[in-house]
């Protein structure tokens, strides 16, 4: 989807969705179409069962057309013999992009339940369309994310804090270039605002904060409240001053998001 901020600045985006998945006992034999063994739990069983999901959802999501690139994690501390992890990373979204996350969580509530856990969560690119960021956008972009750095606090939870942590600065933006900026803002690609790309043929900017989707609607919140928020920090304004109430900060990307046509698809029980 591309989306518009007040007229203005035209924006699209990607989603990335990691989940823990572990599957359904009435799907163990769709699964052992592609090699699945639910019996066996050997390192080697372990690998290419990870192998068969990734297939088995491929398959499902090049049946209804969806253009996604599935990654699997080999790493980190999760019981892999009982569930797998698994991301998946779409291409910029356009119009029917609703329609493509129903279609994304009916395969895999389909097959699978999704198990929480703190390691997984939901990463949206956003960038214009049919260009590349201005600096100058780009510094707005970062004065914002200075002005509602304490409230945005307040607002998520620190379960995300090893994979996304809050972004630090302590220099003059207008006075820095791109590369000066990415580096004060992202020094590396674990902090909640992920400026890297920027300097890469992706062009984007990646919100990491937001948590592990469990649904089709935390799906769509994220990335109402994304754009949302892209759309507040690119207003003029008293950006640099600092909001210190959570409640101003929802009010604020809550008018945004109703301007680009997604206020509905806010759901603040998604920050509890």
């Amino acid at each position: 989807m591309a989306t518009t901020a007040d007229g203005d600045v035209q924006l699209g985006f990607g989603i990335e969705l990691e989940f823990v998945l572990q599957v359904k006992q009435k799907r163990l034999s769709d699964l052992g179409t592609y090699g699945y063994e639910d019996t066996h739990k050997t390192e080697l069983a372990v690998v290419r069962n990870r192998q068969a999901v990734s297939k088995y959802l491929q398959a499902q999501l090049d049946a209804v057309e969806l253009p996604c690139e599935i990654r699997t994690n080999y790493g980190g501390d999760k019981d892999y013999s009982m569930w797998d992890g698994i991301e998946i990373v779409s291409p910029v979204l356009f119009e029917g992009w609703q329609e493509s996350l129903t279609k994304l969580f009916g395969i895999i509530d389909h097959a699978f339940a999704i198990i929480p856990h703190s390691s997984a969560g939901t990463h949206i690119h956003v960038a214009p369309v049919g260009r590349a960021w201005t600096i100058e956008e780009i510094q707005q972009l970062s004065k914002g994310i200075i002005a509602w750095s304490a409230p945005l606090r307040k607002l998520m939870q620190r379960q995300r804090d090893k994979y996304a942590a809050w972004n630090q600065w302590n220099a003059e933006l207008d006075a820095l270039s791109l590369n000066d900026i990415v580096e004060v803002v992202s020094p590396d690609r674990y902090r909640a605002w992920n400026f890297r790309p920027l300097l890469d043929a992706r062009g984007t900017i990646e919100f990491r904060r937001p948590y592990q989707t469990l649904s089709r609607d935390g799906a769509q919140h994220w990335v109402a409240f994304t754009l949302g928020l892209f759309a507040a920090f690119l207003q003029n304004g008293n950006l640099q001053l600092p909001l210190d109430d959570a409640k101003d900060v929802r009010k604020a990307i809550g008018k945004e998001a109703n301007k680009l046509g997604l206020g509905r698809l806010l759901n603040h029980r998604f920050f509890e």
